[in-house]
């Protein structure tokens, strides 16, 4: 059984998004139970340097997203990692593919391509970095969010100064596509009931998320016995 695995950047430089741990163990764990497993993990310039589990193909893609708040298109665009998944996927529909981190910068495209082209694919997600561009649904006031659908208040939020405002269809724009990709996952799991309700408010179908962190639990959805 072939597995393939993607992480994502996340918004700090110097410090490894929770995503690359996470797909890394899920990397060991498959590969010593017999799966063919590839790793893709997308970095920013400067970032620490991954190692992959034994036996796991690694391929780092570099990520060239701004780490500005305002900068929504940038940082929610990774052409270089649609690419490298869809050529793979052309080659290999049978693959089981699993996005670690959907919604924490990066492209948002990879789990609806994945299915578009035949691969069963599941996501592991924080609701925080789905809902919220800055990934913590924490104001820049230091205040904790509560509305992440409305775009004028999310524009003045990430809005570094007020003649450097990103425009409401951005936050628009990329919430249709975070929606879209995990609607085409056979499951998507959150670390809690409370990030699963967030989620299904912002969109995603509930019959897909399922609550689970073990490891173990998750691939035996994902790789069929």
């Amino acid at each position: 059984m072939k597995l393939l695995l993607v992480s994502s950047p996340g918004r700090e430089r110097t410090v490894l998004h929770w995503s690359h741990a996470m797909a890394a163990t899920m990397a060991g764990v498959a590969s010593a139970g017999g799966a063919q497993v590839r790793w893709f993990a997308a970095l920013p310039a400067g970032s620490p340097a991954l190692v992959a589990p034994p036996g796991v193909a690694l391929e780092v893609f570099a990520f060239a997203g701004s780490g500005r708040h305002h900068c929504i298109a940038t940082d929610t665009r990774h052409p270089g990692a649609d690419a490298a998944l869809t050529a793979v996927l052309r080659h290999e529909p049978t693959t089981r593919v699993v996005h670690v981190g959907v919604g924490a910068r990066g492209s948002p495209n990879l789990c609806w391509l994945a299915s578009r082209l035949g691969s069963p694919t599941f996501a592991v997600v924080r609701a925080a970095e789905v809902e919220c561009h800055r990934g913590d649904l924490v104001q820049a006031d230091g205040e904790a969010c509560t509305r992440s659908d409305d775009p004028e208040r999310c524009r003045r939020c990430c809005a570094p100064s007020f003649w450097r405002r990103p425009h409401a269809d951005a936050f628009r724009n990329r919430a249709d596509l975070l929606v879209a990709s995990l609607q085409a996952t056979e499951a998507t799991f959150v670390p809690t009931i409370e990030d699963q309700q967030r989620l299904v408010a912002f969109g995603v179908p509930v019959a897909t998320l399922v609550v689970d962190t073990d490891v173990a639990s998750m691939l035996s959805r994902c790789l069929p016995r």
